[in-house]
């Protein structure tokens, strides 16, 4: 497996964890999309391009209810297993999430209409060679809350090399019923067509600050009480 990995900075939910020392509940998540992929069949939407130069922009909407509840995203895996061999289309890739009001299989063509308010940069890199039987973007963690929308993946590229790329990704073509589907500003093929894909999230449960305060104002009150002593 191939992980493409950029900086992340510290969280201000890290940072209060430290300051408060009990800290946040997290945990992980795995949610898959498309498993198992169409049998010896893929798509080269949107990151091997296959002649289709023109492809430089691609989004996919994943169905809301496959969340269990609000986390972190904090990698997207995507697949070569199916017709292995894939090569990258060369060239710079910027990948950004949102929390769209769209459903799946009613994309707007007019892409910016897709995109979510709180839509924020996941990943940007250069991206070349081959892509293994699968590749994970660990990239700045996105905050998603399922009961706010379906999420969005928006996926541009730029400075493409010419037909640098080729093969097939696992996908469904088709074949995702209302689960997922995509939307892209070349060729066709939108309602239930759509890569497999996995996420991981990192959830919260956040224990309530009242107790954490509340033994802060006695040790504070505590403290006092024995300056007090001390100066009489």
């Amino acid at each position: 497996m191939k992980t493409l990995t950029k900086y992340q900075g510290v969280s201000s939910l890290a940072c209060a964890v430290a300051l408060f020392g009990t800290g946040a509940n997290l945990f992980a998540d795995t949610i898959e999309f498309g498993n198992p992929p169409d049998p010896g069949n893929g798509n080269f939407f949107p990151f091997t391009g296959n002649g289709f130069n023109i492809n430089n922009r691609y989004q996919q909407v994943y169905n809301s209810s496959f969340f269990a509840g609000a986390g972190y995203i904090d990698t997207i895996t995507f697949y070569n297993t199916q017709l292995p061999g894939a090569v990258f289309e060369t060239a710079d890739y910027t990948i950004r999430l949102s929390t769209t009001t769209k459903p799946v299989n009613g994309l707007d063509f007019n892409m910016n209409n897709n995109v979510g308010g709180d839509e924020a940069v996941f990943y940007a890199a250069t991206l070349s060679g081959l892509t293994g039987v699968s590749f994970t973007f660990d990239g700045s963690d996105f905050y998603y809350d399922p009961s706010l929308g379906n999420l969005l993946v928006d996926i541009q590229r730029v400075n493409q090399i010419v037909n640098s790329g080729s093969g097939f990704l696992d996908a469904r073509n088709g074949t995702f019923g209302t689960d997922s589907s995509r939307m892209h500003n070349y060729d066709s093929g939108f309602e239930s067509f759509g890569l497999r894909t996995t996420f991981e999230t990192k959830g919260t449960s956040v224990p309530d600050a009242g107790p954490t305060f509340a033994l802060l104002g006695f040790a504070l009150l505590g403290l006092g009480a024995v300056r007090r002593q001390l100066a009489q």
